[in-house]
């Protein structure tokens, strides 16, 4: 089974009511650590993504996500009051129809998931499309 590309240049969460970002990355430290956490939120579950090249622009890191995840796979450590968010972020999925991206938030670990955005043709409020180019989302 091929690995699962979906990087996210760079990812985003806007408030509502500021125009400044309350969260970035764009994956170029090379410290996935520094930010994410994998399920659980305490470190003790392995996070499936890789830091890896771009494969469509050369010089910029990209997240890669090895292997599909039930609930999730990387989280911010950051946390956020309840409100409302923009997302702002791109995506580039490779094996051209659904490969399983997701786009959601938590309330708690595990699982108080609201699933936002996925590859999948049903299930989700908003679609994310396997192109095989980048793609950019406002959500």
């Amino acid at each position: 089974m091929k690995p699962l590309l979906l990087p996210l240049l760079l990812a985003a969460a806007f408030s509502a009511a500021h125009a400044e970002p309350l969260f970035s990355e764009d994956f170029e430290s090379g410290d996935l650590n520094a930010k994410w956490v994998g399920q659980n939120g305490d470190g003790s579950v392995r996070m499936n993504v890789t830091l890896v090249e771009d494969p469509l622009r050369p010089g910029n890191k990209v997240a890669r996500f090895d292997k599909p995840v039930f609930g999730g796979d990387i989280f911010t450590k950051q946390t956020f009051p309840e409100g409302k968010y923009i997302i702002k972020f791109d995506y580039l999925g490779m094996c051209g129809s659904n490969c399983g991206g997701t786009v959601g938030t938590t309330t708690d670990f595990p699982g108080q998931d609201k699933w936002i955005a996925g590859t999948a043709a049903s299930g989700f409020p908003n679609r994310i499309k396997d192109t095989k180019k980048w793609e950019s989302y406002e959500l």
